[in-house]
């Protein structure tokens, strides 16, 4: 592609056609399984609910930290039930953050293909079609979901200093001196049982998510559609045959050329 194998160089239109065609597949294959993973969480987050309640949460102005005191805080809800379906979203979660908004330099994302071409239309006017415009909130939800992947990817000092204050606080609450801590023990305490409004936080904002991954996927397409020079469609299939070993080249050799074995 490019003096560096590594990178995905962009000299001329087709390379911008290319990157955003295999970019839309791969977004289209991973939001199939948010998706199907949302709904399989939406499925066990209303059965721990009434109809009012469903009602309630379903609602366009809905605010869980406004509704807490409606909310039945005697509804526990299994610790590790939860924690497996957020597990099964997190996969394409991450996957679909980075297919959006990862702006490192040589990261395949929506945000570098529109960054990309807006630097070649600046310094060579082939590189002449307008990109669908971004109001305020694409560019704050394009902002908000590089933030979440920046946090998601690392445990930052951020994160880990309020653990810390946490864990002090507790000792406190519970009247053991700060000082004696930390000792030779390292206690370990897990819960078999969560509150209700764990689950409903996490719902709500999986759903709230898909919304924008679902947006952020419509003006990928338009840019696709204005790049090719024709509307663009999608077409489904499923195959009756198998998936073969040999299709997973692509990540033996995606490995062999990160380590510049591939040129």
């Amino acid at each position: 592609m490019g003096s560096d194998p590594k990178v995905y160089e962009f000299t001329e239109n087709r390379d911008f056609i290319v990157f955003l065609n295999l970019l839309i597949e791969i977004t289209i294959k991973h939001l199939r399984k948010y998706e199907m993973y949302f709904k399989e969480l939406e499925s066990y987050t209303f059965s721990k609910l009434d109809e009012k309640t469903i009602d309630l949460i379903c609602s366009e102005k809905f605010d869980l930290k406004a509704n807490q005191k409606r909310l039945l805080d005697n509804i526990k809800i299994n610790y590790w039930e939860l924690k497996s379906y957020e597990d099964k979203l997190l996969t394409p979660y991450n996957l679909l953050l980075n297919a959006f908004a990862d702006k490192t330099s040589n990261g395949v994302s929506y945000w570098r293909f529109r960054n990309e071409y807006e630097k070649k239309a600046k310094k060579d006017n082939k590189f002449n079609i307008s990109l669908t415009e971004f109001d305020e909130n694409i560019r704050a939800i394009f902002n908000d979901m590089n933030s979440l992947r920046n946090y998601e990817h690392h445990l930052t000092d951020a994160k880990f200093i309020e653990w810390r204050k946490y864990r002090e606080n507790q000792l406190v609450n519970f009247g053991i001196s700060k000082n004696i801590w930390p000792n030779e023990n390292i206690e370990i305490v897990f819960y078999e049982n969560i509150n209700i409004r764990y689950l409903l936080s996490t719902y709500l904002s999986s759903k709230e998510l898909m919304g924008n991954f679902k947006l952020l996927l419509k003006y990928m397409k338009k840019d696709y559609s204005k790049l090719n020079g024709k509307r663009m469609n999608i077409r489904k299939s499923v195959e009756q045959g198998t998936l073969t070993f040999k299709d997973a080249e692509i990540s033996f050799n995606g490995i062999k050329r990160h380590y510049g074995k591939l040129r």
